[in-house]
């Protein structure tokens, strides 16, 4: 009977340790050990990332680049021509046309500011002939070379941009709407552990 005596004092005069957890420790630990609340915290993250690539799909940079390429050919044959006027017997005609736009819209005000390039190349080949035969092949080659620059300022249905701007707002909205629901959802299984 001595000896349990004695483990029993021992046991109270040598000091143990008790690992006891806060009351912040404790619902933290609830929370990070729930699978439900990892998969709801990762479909808010996605939310963010998706609210974030809507302003900035909206002011990016965008880039179109265009060609065209055509060929035209027409014959005439004309009887009893009795004009000294030349006429064209044949014609080709090609157009090669080249056009790039680069465009960029402002997220703060709904401005967008505009820069295009076009270059078009086309080749017209006549062979004319008058009441004696064929007189001359007639070559025209035109150039066009077009660039402008444009700024376009929304005004009153478009003020500040708004109507372009719904995407954003609503994925804004949406964000905050799951944030809210993900901390009444948090209240609710504390609450109910407490």
């Amino acid at each position: 009977m001595h000896k349990s005596t004695v483990k029993f004092l021992i046991l109270f005069i040598v000091p143990s340790s008790v690992n006891a957890l806060s009351e912040s420790e404790f619902v933290q630990s609830l929370l990070s050990n729930n699978i439900f609340f990892e998969k709801e915290q990762i479909n808010l993250t996605i939310k963010q990332i998706e609210m974030e690539g809507d302003k900035a799909n909206y002011g990016d940079w965008d880039w179109t680049i265009g060609g065209e390429l055509g060929r035209i050919n027409k014959n005439k044959t004309k009887y009893d021509y009795t004009s000294t006027t030349d006429y064209a017997k044949s014609t080709s005609q090609e157009v090669r046309k080249f056009s790039s736009d680069l465009t960029k819209k402002f997220f703060s005000n709904g401005s967008e500011l505009s820069i295009s390039y076009d270059k078009s190349l086309p080749v017209k080949n006549e062979e004319m002939h008058d009441k004696n035969g064929y007189q001359t092949d007639k070559n025209t080659t035109e150039y066009l070379d077009d660039t402008s620059i444009s700024w376009t300022l929304p005004l009153l249905k478009n003020k500040g941009g708004v109507v372009d701007q719904k995407t954003y707002d609503l994925a804004v909205l949406d964000f905050e709407d799951e944030k809210l629901a993900l901390a009444e959802t948090k209240e609710d299984f504390i609450e109910e552990k407490l």
